[in-house]
């Protein structure tokens, strides 16, 4: 027998859904049993392969999957074995997953600073700076741990009023934008 799962790339809500099929054109599928390992963060190794309790005793469906170590990446792999008693090989170290599933409830954390030139020439940076004149540079970064961050948007406030959008969004994380918007003294 054969079987493939799938799921979403991203989720932060539980359970996880992992979609699964199996196939076995002689005696047919007895049932698909999910596998699973854990790791809390990109960059991070997963742990080992991890068999959940109950298999499956139909070819295909649904497995809701309550991730057991909170938030976290999560491989999944799927062992169908056939109504003669062939089964696919348990997973290893070495096993690829079948399918990946980041589960990620936090958002990411984002800062930015203000970068000026100082009068010896020099760059100076702060997160909290009074600017004389415009335009000047505001260096951010944007990190999450689970999911890689796809777009970072830059909102600025005068004189501790409303928080605005500043019209300017990017797919990078980390780099740095001219601010050149006129609100007068502040």
């Amino acid at each position: 027998p054969s079987s493939i799962c799938s799921g979403p790339y991203a989720t932060a809500s539980a359970p996880l859904n992992i979609d699964f099929s199996a196939s076995d054109a002689v005696s047919g599928v007895l049932d698909v049993q999910l596998w699973y390992r854990y790791s809390p963060g990109i960059g991070q190794a997963p742990g080992d392969w991890t068999a959940v309790a109950t298999p499956a005793t139909v070819a295909s469906g649904t497995f809701e999957f309550n991730p057991p170590l909170g938030e976290g990446i999560y491989d999944f792999y799927t062992l169908s074995r056939d109504v003669a008693g062939n089964g696919e090989t348990e997973p290893d170290a070495s096993t690829p997953p079948k399918a990946t599933v980041r589960y990620d409830t936090t958002p990411p954390f984002s800062s930015s600073q203000v970068c000026v030139m100082s009068e010896d020439g020099q760059r100076e940076c702060s997160t909290e700076r009074f600017v004389k004149g415009l335009p000047f540079i505001v260096s951010f970064s944007a990190i999450d741990n689970i999911c890689p961050v796809v777009s970072t948007t830059i909102y600025y406030r005068f004189n501790g009023g409303e928080w605005t959008d500043i019209g300017w969004t990017t797919d990078r994380p980390v780099g740095e934008f001219v601010f050149d918007i006129d609100r007068g003294v502040g």
